[in-house]
């Protein structure tokens, strides 16, 4: 018999807390395949998709669900709910469900839906079925305390928090347990139950100020409703504490972000409040990541070009010696670059002394090295002694080379992004990225070429018989149409 998730939550629980990481299933190290984090399919149906009417038949087997849950028969119901959600998923079909057994409470047997909702939360294997008996479970007033620790620990698992939170709110001292709950997740699950928690003691606000932007997933989808259930309008007016002014600048920052969510839009007398903001900084000491808040800030104010006063103050703070000395200190760790760029700062050697330190990690910042002439043959060199061009070369395939086995393959790909401008430079590594099997490093070997060709006015044969060489042999192979049409342009000696 197939254990129940609820028993692979309780197993991977040490002192009622579960293990960070934990998952419904293995992953495997061999495939690249697209995996959604845990809620993360009904957090994005949540918050970017419209709810469309069931169809009469999806209705009509519904009404069979629930009518086999109010006849008693536990097993029976979880196979025909399994089957159901495969094309109604729970999060889509909460309404209409709960709708239907309030419109028919009279006919159906609340014990049986009872005991039947408690069976799928605690006795399924199946994620949806385990919803559904969550949604169940919202429509009692009264739940037994055994059915309650179990929505408890059901819920600290990002993908069934917002149906355990929906289930807290109609218990008693409701909001202490949905901030209970919320101090336990840190994804989709942290963003739901900000949206559910109010703010009605000093604790929760202070910790909706602190720590409630922050998750794993987007800050921006909580930045809104933090804002205004933490009372920071009023928090800025005084003199906030040295963690809260960091929370706050956690907090603008996101506003800023309007991508998914509204945000700094919804702000009344924004520009006031980010004024107010920025002429605090003074009073704090700051490091890297304070100052790459306000840089972000000061790129929104510029782009948005409607607030050059929030712009000026923050260069003001970026380009004072305290932000200097942070930005250095942090560029020993390979951290804090964007901003040592656009205070001009001569960090290079210090990336470089990082790519010597650990080449896997910080070689996608090649390209910061490679703007300046001096750093270029450092890196080649570099890149020469840690990628084995004999093994990333390969017969094309379909595969978009994201797995572990394409380690040195994408390594590649972010020193051939860098040789557009230098012909005939780190020649052996576009070699290599044509005959990659990886189409993207192919594409980006070939607009090299095109590049190099167009500044020396060259034909590639001319430019280099090699690599001529190597596009003529690549026109048997190339699967690529964009490539097809690159290759035939060298091969006819267009520039």
């Amino acid at each position: 018999m197939e254990k129940s998730i609820y028993s692979m939550i309780c197993d991977s629980m040490t002192d009622g807390i579960l293990k960070e990481g934990f998952s419904l299933t293995e992953e495997d190290p061999d495939t690249s395949e697209l995996r959604y984090a845990p809620g993360a399919m009904d957090g994005i149906f949540m918050y970017h998709m419209g709810r469309d009417g069931m169809s009469d038949e999806a209705a009509e087997e519904m009404a069979r669900c629930v009518n086999s849950a109010a006849s008693g028969n536990e097993e029976e119901t979880e196979r025909l709910f399994a089957v159901w959600t495969r094309e109604n998923r729970a999060i889509a079909v909460i309404d209409d469900l709960q709708n239907y057994v309030r419109e028919n409470a009279a006919s159906l047997n609340a014990g049986n839906v009872y005991k039947t909702a408690r069976h799928m939360i605690t006795k399924s294997s199946d994620a949806e079925c385990v919803k559904i008996g969550m949604e169940f479970m919202e429509l009692f007033e009264r739940v037994d305390e055994d059915t309650k620790e179990a929505i408890r620990r059901l819920g600290q698992f990002d993908e069934f928090t917002v149906y355990a939170l929906w289930d807290m709110k109609k218990w008693e001292n409701g909001n202490q347990e949905i901030f209970s709950l919320a101090k336990k997740v840190t994804g989709w699950g942290h963003i739901h139950a900000l949206e559910l928690l109010e703010p009605e003691t000093e604790e929760i606000r202070e910790w909706i100020l602190l720590h409630g932007v922050s998750n794993d997933v987007l800050d921006a989808y909580s930045a809104l409703t933090c804002y205004e259930k933490s009372g920071a309008a009023e928090v800025l007016s005084g003199t906030p504490a040295e963690e809260e002014y960091r929370a706050l600048l956690v907090m603008f920052d996101a506003l800023l972000d309007e991508g998914p969510v509204p945000g700094i839009s919804r702000v009344e007398n924004a520009e006031e409040m980010l004024l107010r903001l920025l002429e605090l900084s003074d009073r704090y000491e700051m490091d890297m990541r304070e100052y790459a808040h306000i840089l972000r800030i000061k790129d929104w104010a510029e782009e948005d070009g409607g607030f050059p006063a929030v712009a000026d103050s923050c260069a003001r703070i970026l380009k004072s010696p305290a932000c200097a000395d942070a930005v250095m200190k942090a560029a020993e760790n390979g951290e804090g670059l964007e901003l040592a760029e656009y205070l001009e700062l001569p960090y290079r050697q210090e990336l470089l002394s990082c790519m010597y330190r650990d080449f896997d990690r910080f070689c996608v910042q090649c390209g910061r090295l490679m703007k300046d002439e001096a750093y270029v043959q450092s890196v080649l060199t570099l890149f020469r002694g840690h990628i084995p061009l004999d093994r990333v070369e390969g017969a094309p395939v379909e595969d978009v080379g994201f797995g572990p086995e394409y380690k040195y393959q994408n390594q590649l790909q972010y020193l051939l992004q860098e040789l557009d401008g230098m012909p005939l430079t780190g020649k052996e590594f576009v070699k290599a990225g044509l005959k990659s099997p990886l189409t993207r490093n192919r594409h980006r070997a070939l607009e090299v070429l095109k590049k190099w060709g167009r500044k020396e006015g060259k034909t590639l044969e001319e430019l280099s018989p090699e690599l001529y060489g190597t596009v003529k042999d690549m026109e048997k192979t190339e699967i690529y149409p964009a490539n097809k049409e690159m290759i035939r342009m060298f091969l006819e000696g267009r520039v």
